[in-house]
């Protein structure tokens, strides 16, 4: 309903408890809310197809109103058929299909379906295997009103850390920042390590920023840390 989808929006009309002042940032994110709640319950191609913007001027209170209208395509309502891999040999479909929560049959959820798919990404990139290729792609029958996915997977050797790199740091000696980091050069990348290193870090409470980054090392199988 159009009550079920203003609760949603963070923009609210004038009223005692909001002041109503537009805010196009806050706006666009409100459109994003509106496919996403679509999205958990199965119209995956809703869209907003216009938005409409019409200036009301109240002379007596000298302010301008902007009203809103949203012009919504909801699209149909899809189940879930299930997910299969392909390509994998290093964990097997049994382990794969236990990091898998939705359930065939029931109503789509877009949402649960990008997550399922990160912890299938996040095993083997927890197992340093962070170079692999993973692909979803989507089967639709239109008969029964159902979407299956096959995820594709082209599975590489594990990366190993060849370098450590320490950039930023013009205050603080590199050996303060690495004596913190659970990982050194020569191991195998892991992001729960890294996630470690980056909590131990930041209670430092020397840094405001830790951005990590991972380009390729000087040959296959190697990488850095940044």
């Amino acid at each position: 309903s159009e009550g079920t989808l203003r609760r949603q929006m963070k923009t609210r009309p004038q009223s005692l408890f909001s002041p109503g002042v537009f805010q196009e940032l806050k706006f666009e994110e409100d459109r994003q809310r509106i496919l996403d709640y679509y999205a958990e319950r199965g119209f995956i191609d809703a869209k907003i197809e216009e938005v409409e913007r019409t200036v009301e001027r109240d002379e007596e209170e000298g302010k301008n109103y902007l009203i809103i209208t949203i012009y919504l395509d909801e699209g149909q309502q899809w189940t879930y058929g299930g997910m299969d891999f392909q390509g994998n040999s290093i964990f097997t479909d049994e382990q794969l299909q236990e990091l898998v929560r939705q359930q065939p049959g029931k109503v789509l959820d877009k949402l649960r379906l990008e997550a399922d798919t990160q912890r299938v990404a996040d095993l083997y990139y927890e197992n340093g295997y962070i170079f692999n290729v993973i692909n979803r792609e989507e089967k639709r029958d239109p008969d029964k009103q159902e979407i299956s996915y096959t995820i594709r997977i082209v599975e590489t050797d594990r990366a190993h850390i060849e370098n450590i790199i320490i950039k930023g740091n013009e205050k603080t000696k590199d050996y303060v920042i690495t004596r913190e980091l659970p990982f050194e050069e020569g191991d195998i990348f892991s992001k729960t390590k890294v996630l470690e290193g980056l909590r131990n870090l930041y209670n430092l409470q020397f840094f405001s920023s830790i951005q990590p980054e991972t380009p390729p090392g000087s040959a296959e199988g190697l990488m850095d840390l940044v």
